[in-house]
């Protein structure tokens, strides 16, 4: 059985100055856009993309620590390709990206086949 992967995108919106942070948690890179935009007037956002399941326990086991043996991880060419998805005006653009981000976080998108 190959190892699943979870990917779970947060947009975290404050609407008015001092009111809650309010989540929003997707599963898609459509929905997780069109919260985002949806959220443009808001007074705080961000976007965090969660990653979980077998795959990264399995890591985490390896590594006896917490210390992964896994090479690290470029966090500003993750984050510059987020942000270049989230820019993308067209899906498969926007789909290719999201490849490249699991790509550099070390999932083989193959392996899922």
């Amino acid at each position: 059985m190959v190892p699943q992967l979870e990917i779970e995108f947060r947009v975290y919106r404050t609407r008015e100055p001092g009111e809650s942070r309010e989540c929003i948690a997707t599963r898609s890179v459509p929905h997780a856009l069109q919260v985002w935009n949806e959220s443009v007037d808001a007074y705080s956002r961000s976007l965090e993309l969660v990653i979980s399941g077998d795959w990264l326990m399995q890591l985490v086991e390896q590594s006896g620590e917490g210390e992964c043996e896994e090479p690290e991880v470029d966090r500003a060419a993750i984050v510059d390709l987020c942000l270049k998805a989230l820019a993308a005006d067209e899906v498969q653009e926007k789909q290719q990206l999201l490849k490249q981000v699991l790509a550099g976080l070390g999932h083989n998108p193959g392996e899922a086949e």
